[in-house]
């Protein structure tokens, strides 16, 4: 697969989890605090299967760190570096 930018990822992480892990109402953006929106540990690994599913990025066992999984942000620049 091809290279994908951050922006993309930022924005394919956000559909994701407002569709499958948080209540409809929950504001979320790049910046929200996902423990604080309801992402828990769970569903942390729904995201990294997520991204590898639909990006082809593996997030190395290095990179799984509680600061990479903070915001959507943080994700998505983890992701982004795991290219």
């Amino acid at each position: 697969m091809g290279r994908i930018t951050e922006e993309q990822i930022k924005e394919d992480l956000i559909k994701f989890i407002k569709k499958e892990i948080v209540d409809p109402s929950v504001e979320l953006d790049q910046n929200t605090v996902l423990s604080e929106a309801g992402v828990d540990s769970f569903s942390v690994v729904e995201l990294v299967l997520f991204l590898e599913r639909k990006h082809g990025i593996t997030i190395g066992e290095k990179s799984m760190l509680p600061q990479n999984f903070r915001t959507v942000q943080t994700l998505a620049t983890c992701a982004s570096n795991s290219q």
